[in-house]
């Protein structure tokens, strides 16, 4: 879709610098808010390193809620990188020059079937359920999860397997296309989640690879993002009633084989569903 006489070879790093800049640019500004926030409700000294370096180490509510608009900034970001490639923006959400809502909501209901099924095994078989208590922050967090979530997971689509995936996969011919685009965009997408867990980087990676597939498939982002939202908000419903400070921990070890396997499934299953 693009690969057109109007294409250049210069485009390609140009588009991704300006997009990655404006989006670096617009996340500081969303986060700015939240962590002088955090600073002064938590007495937190600012010239202390150490201290800084631990708070920033934590997930706090505000923190949270800072990281998905930061990461729902990729949408304009990504507009005004295809912009520069030469395209308008509604060519990015699919084929069809606009998100296609009604199949979209439809595929986030049949993929939450699969999921809710991973979710009750693994409270009721598995890992158990987690010590559930009201939090200060709960209702604060209902409301930044079901509100904010999946403009974050539309961000990162709209960047990842939208922008940068259809980009790169520009450079290559019809029978290599997918593999440029799809490899690049979800390398990009596993470091993007600075993880030093292997077992982490090989779960988004296969994410990635997965929602470029639907992507490819179906000529749009509506089934990534439907995925990429039940996923997020299954895997951040315990948030409002747990500590969840150590939710982003990526070190080595904070995963596991057992952990990743069930959701490969669970994805593999989204592709039927969505197939």
């Amino acid at each position: 879709f693009l690969h057109t006489p109007r294409r250049r070879w210069w485009k390609l790093p140009v588009a991704l610098v300006v997009a990655s800049i404006a989006w670096l640019i617009a996340s500081f500004i969303a986060s700015a808010p939240a962590l002088v926030y955090d600073i002064v409700t938590r007495k937190i000294d600012w010239m202390d390193s150490a201290a800084m370096t631990a708070h920033l180490s934590t997930l706090t509510p505000a923190l949270f809620l800072a990281n998905n608009i930061g990461i729902a900034l990729m949408i304009p970001c990504a507009w005004l990188g295809l912009i520069i490639y030469g395209q308008k923006p509604r060519w990015l959400s699919s084929v069809t020059g606009r998100l296609r809502w009604g199949w979209m909501l439809r595929l986030i209901g049949l993929i939450t079937i699969p999921y809710l099924i991973l979710q009750t095994v693994d409270a009721l078989l598995l890992s158990g359920l987690p010590d559930f208590s009201w939090k200060p922050y709960s209702l604060f967090m209902i409301a930044s999860i079901l509100l904010t979530t999946p403009l974050q997971c539309a961000g990162e689509e709209y960047g990842t397997r939208g922008l940068i995936n259809r980009v790169l996969a520009s450079y290559g011919s019809p029978r290599v296309s997918f593999w440029i685009g799809a490899v690049g965009s979800s390398l990009v997408f596993m470091t993007l989640h600075v993880a030093a867990d292997p077992y982490l980087n090989a779960f988004y990676f296969t994410f990635g690879m997965v929602a470029c597939w639907m992507a490819w498939r179906t000529g749009g982002l509506e089934a990534s993002i439907a995925m990429h939202v039940v996923n997020n908000v299954f895997s951040m419903a315990y948030f409002p009633f747990t500590d969840f400070s150590n939710a982003m921990d990526r070190s080595v070890g904070a995963a596991s084989a057992m952990d990743v396997a069930p959701i490969l499934g669970v994805m593999l299953a989204s592709v039927g569903i969505v197939e």
